[in-house]
């Protein structure tokens, strides 16, 4: 089997509460994985891609402009008793 997705998170955390120790903004999520039958289970693999909107922060602590992105990979196994 292989999978594919699309999403868009917006951000839960305002420019008031901003902190750079927990980046966070608007993003698109790209994703694609696999799953593999085999004898003793099956096999799941995952890549996810997150690009964030480049976020500016005015008149605060931590003003300034953060840029991110963000790669996840996952892997997994199942088997049915």
């Amino acid at each position: 089997r292989l999978r594919g997705g699309i999403g868009y998170i917006e951000s839960p955390v305002p420019d008031e509460t901003f902190d750079p120790t927990l980046p966070d903004a608007d993003r698109f999520v790209l994703s694609i994985g696999s799953e593999i039958k085999t004898k003793v289970g099956d096999l799941q693999f995952a890549l996810n891609y997150s690009i964030f909107r480049n976020r500016e922060i005015a008149d605060k602590v931590y003003s300034g402009k953060y840029k991110s992105k963000g790669y996840f990979i996952s892997i997994g196994y199942k088997r049915e008793i």
